[in-house]
C-alpha cells in the first residue's frame, strides 16, 4: 500500500467515526449542543486533517482554503434541512473514498462524467455544505475550519498519523 492509499483508508475511517459520533448525538433523547457535539467536531477535525495530508501529496480532496459553496442541495429553508443528511453525506463520502482505493483516483466509469477523485470532491463539498447549514440551523459548528478552532487539533492529528504511518512502514505494510 502506498501513502495515498493509506491516507484514503484513514479518511474513510475518520468519516465513519464522525458518522458514529453524529448518529449517537442524533439518537440521544434530546440532542443538545455540548459535550456530545464536541466529540463530533473532534472527529470531523480528524477528517479535515487527513484531507490536508492528502493535499500535501497532490490529491486535492477539498481545497481547504476556499469557501464552501452551495452545491445543489435544494431546501427552501434551514428548517427543512434534516439533520440526518449530514450522516448521509458522511457515509456517501466514505463510499467514494473506498472507490478511490479500490479502483484508483483517476478511473472514470463509462456511465459517469467524472473520475473517482472528482466524485469524491463533489461528495466532500456536499458534506461541508450540509455541515455549514446545520450550523445555521442549530447553532453549532461541525466544521473546525469555520468553527474558530485553532489549527492545533489538525496539526496534532497529522502528527499522530505520521507516527502511525511510520509503524506501518516498519512492519512492511506501507511503501
Amino acid at each position: 500500500m502506498n501513502e495515498i492509499e493509506y491516507l484514503l483508508v484513514c479518511l474513510s475511517e475518520e468519516l465513519v467515526e464522525t458518522s458514529v459520533e453524529f448518529s449517537e448525538w442524533l439518537l440521544s433523547a434530546t440532542p443538545k449542543i455540548g459535550a456530545s457535539t464536541a466529540r463530533v467536531v473532534g472527529e470531523f477535525t480528524d477528517v479535515i486533517a487527513v484531507a490536508s495530508m492528502l493535499e500535501d501529496r497532490g490529491v486535492i480532496v477539498f481545497p481547504l482554503d476556499s469557501e464552501v459553496s452551495v452545491v445543489g442541495l435544494q431546501f427552501h429553508s434551514i428548517d427543512e434541512l434534516p439533520l440526518w443528511l449530514f450522516l448521509d453525506r458522511l457515509l456517501k463520502t466514505s463510499q467514494e473514498v473506498s472507490k478511490c482505493v479500490r479502483f484508483g483516483v483517476h478511473l472514470k466509469y463509462d456511465q459517469y462524467s467524472k473520475t473517482n477523485l472528482e466524485r469524491l470532491r463533489q461528495r466532500f463539498l456536499e458534506l461541508l455544505e450540509v455541515a455549514v447549514r446545520i450550523e445555521k440551523k442549530v447553532g453549532v459548528s461541525l466544521v473546525p475550519v469555520y468553527g474558530g478552532l485553532t489549527e492545533q487539533a489538525i496539526i496534532d492529528k497529522r502528527g499522530r498519523l505520521e507516527g502511525f504511518m511510520n509503524i506501518s512502514r516498519d512492519r512492511g505494510l506501507l511503501k
